[in-house]
């Protein structure tokens, strides 16, 4: 049965719900990690499994800002024909040292190994560059090397799933096990037939919630 039957949605619809449920809560910090951890674990309330995937984020917004979240997303863009543009910087609560394997991949995403749908609820970060305040959930070739999606701006990205060299891991669990109440009241709240957008879980200290 599919693990949203039971509450007379599709899984994928489901997952749609929970993502911009988990967005809210992100509400536009630079906590990726955070927010997947957030993601999966709502998710498992719902009998759905998601696996944390670290990816390098490599773009063009359309006002023609160029995105790069770590030094493979930098190397992809100056191989085809793009400058390196404004890289974020980490978030100050959680910063990576600079020998960190992180930094040669630099986000985090969530990928739906049952429908090969990767899902993004923290793209929302980049807005100020330009990129769409949205939430990101598109299909993917799981053997790609490149996982791009283009927006009707004229804007793209490009998720590197290549670019994962560890380095997220104990800050992941640290993250799951952080939030693991507040992805239990998000959850309470979804079950509850409450749209995604309206419930009061947030992050704490200016969106860290590593520490």
């Amino acid at each position: 049965m599919d693990a949203g039957a039971a509450f007379g949605i599709s899984r994928s619809d489901q997952i749609e719900r929970i993502a911009l449920a988990v967005n809210r809560a992100i509400d536009g910090h630079a906590q990726c990690i955070s927010g997947v951890a957030i993601l999966v674990l709502v998710a498992e309330h719902f009998g759905i499994e998601l696996s944390p995937q670290a990816v390098g984020l490599a773009g063009q917004a359309a006002n023609g800002n160029t995105l790069t979240t770590g030094s493979a997303a930098t190397a992809h863009i100056r191989a085809n024909g793009g400058d390196s543009g404004r890289e974020p910087t980490p978030a100050t609560d959680a910063p990576w040292a600079a020998d960190s394997p992180f930094r040669q991949s630099g986000h985090m995403v969530a990928i739906d190994e049952l429908t090969n749908l990767l899902i993004d609820p923290s793209l929302e970060q980049y807005a100020r560059y330009g990129f769409p305040d949205t939430v990101i959930g598109t299909e993917i070739d799981p053997e790609a090397d490149e996982w791009p999606v283009g927006f009707t701006d004229g804007g793209f990205l490009v998720y590197l799933p290549k670019a994962d060299a560890g380095g997220w891991e104990s800050d992941y669990e640290a993250a799951r096990v952080a939030a693991a109440s507040m992805a239990r009241e998000i959850a309470t709240h979804l079950k509850d037939g409450r749209a995604p957008h309206t419930h009061t879980v947030t992050l704490d200290l200016h969106g860290a919630i590593l520490r």
